[in-house]
């Protein structure tokens, strides 16, 4: 029992350290869409500034987090340095890539060299971000990963000073590229232990595991493009009224997910095999399910008491207003099914059960899309949250069943 309690007591110091880091370092996220609106009405404008985002989002958080997941168990088990130099070259491609598909979407109304440009430099920083922030996690290091996120308050912090800053958006765009490339210079540092510029040593691979859980990772970013493009079937200026409700529910589910999913993926790998991997497994899953009611109850406090109509929330509107409040509450209605989806994946990726992750994440992904299509007409931007939130808990059901059937009736069956 003093074991577990040791055990359990680590593991909460380490959620405790890489929440706080994400929570210093995010926050600056949060306050973004407000800044923006608080000088800028919300209009195909700034829909396609935040679209040019989801661009880089997308990469930076299914490529890239794809790549975190799987790496992590790899720098758990070896502790030898790895070079990236041939990385690098990849991710200064899918930059490209990327950089190429914000300037189709953003549809001219930012320049198309600084939509390309911006969004390449951000996605190129992701990716190169990502092996330095899985061998951080690997050795317990979780705080500088979040805090260095912090960096983007200099550009979001220029904008807010500089007058008539409505007109800058695309000086933003690039502020924030700037910020992330820093941030991937700095991670780097960092974790020079682990990795080096340098063909000395032995490349960065990648374990079968890896295609698996980058493939499922971007077929499952694509659900925050598909619902960005869903709100542009309502009216002008939807895009950014679902983005300010969204990013008031990520910064929620980021205090409750991403110190837990860092810890949890650590752990996971490092019992893998082990005597204690079946009590261990269930112990997380019992606090995890607690977490999950915990965080939901106090997303619905969030929705009833939050001062929607305080005056440093900077919408312009009382219908937009209503309808970033009614969003969140659809949004925060899956926030049960979202902390579990994040806990089964986990579980999967280190049981050797990753190639399920791609076919649920499609299943997700075609919920949310079919869903989307028949609420967005009738109720609008909160639709599109219900939609979202519907899919969470397929993709959770869908998961315990991937979990059970490959178990049977194993020690790690959980049904």
């Amino acid at each position: 029992m003093g074991s577990a309690a040791s055990v359990t007591g680590r593991a909460a110091r380490r959620v405790g350290l890489s929440s706080v880091g994400e929570i210093a370092g995010r926050a600056v996220n949060l306050l973004l869409p407000f800044a923006i609106f608080a000088a800028h009405k919300a209009d195909a404008q700034t829909d396609s500034f935040f679209l040019a985002l989801a661009v880089a989002l997308f990469v930076q958080a299914s490529v890239g987090g794809g790549l975190v997941s799987a790496l992590v168990p790899e720098f758990v088990r070896s502790d030898e340095r790895k070079g990236i130099t041939s990385f690098a070259t990849i991710a200064a491609g899918g930059g490209v890539v990327a950089g190429f598909a914000a300037a189709v979407i953003t549809g001219g109304y930012l320049p198309i060299w600084v939509s390309s440009l911006a969004v390449g430099v951000m996605a190129t920083s992701g990716l190169l971000a990502a092996p330095s922030v899985a061998a951080l996690n690997a050795d317990h290091r979780y705080g500088a990963p979040g805090i260095s996120w912090g960096l983007r308050l200099v550009p979001v912090g220029l904008f807010v000073v500089v007058e008539d800053a409505g007109r800058q958006l695309a000086a933003l765009l690039l502020g924030l590229a700037a910020a992330d490339a820093l941030r991937a210079a700095v991670l780097l540092w960092i974790a020079r232990a682990r990795l080096a510029f340098s063909r000395a040593y032995c490349e960065l691979g990648f374990p079968i595991s890896a295609a698996s859980v980058i493939a499922a990772s971007v077929v499952a970013g694509f659900n925050p493009l598909v619902v960005r493009w869903l709100a542009t079937l309502h009216d002008p200026g939807s895009v950014s009224l679902f983005e300010a409700a969204d990013r008031l529910y990520s910064s929620v589910a980021s205090l409750a997910t991403i110190g837990v999913g860092s810890v949890t993926l650590v752990y996971l790998a490092r019992l893998q095999g082990t005597d204690e991997e079946e009590p261990r497994w269930r112990l997380i899953l019992q606090v995890s399910v607690a977490w999950s009611m915990l965080w939901l109850v106090v997303s619905l406090g969030l929705w009833r008491w939050f001062p929607w109509d305080g005056p440093w929330f900077a919408l312009q509107s009382a219908e937009g207003m209503r309808a970033v409040r009614d969003t969140f509450l659809c949004l925060a209605i899956g926030m049960t099914g979202f902390i579990l989806t994040g806990v089964f994946a986990r579980r999967l990726l280190v049981m050797g059960l990753s190639t399920w992750l791609v076919p649920l994440s499609l299943a997700g992904v075609a919920c949310t899309l079919v869903a989307g299509l028949l609420l967005v007409r009738t109720f609008g931007v909160p639709g599109i949250g219900a939609a979202l939130s519907l899919s969470q808990y397929l993709v959770a059901g869908l998961m315990v069943w991937a979990l059970n059937r490959k178990a049977g009736n194993a020690s790690s069956r959980i049904g």
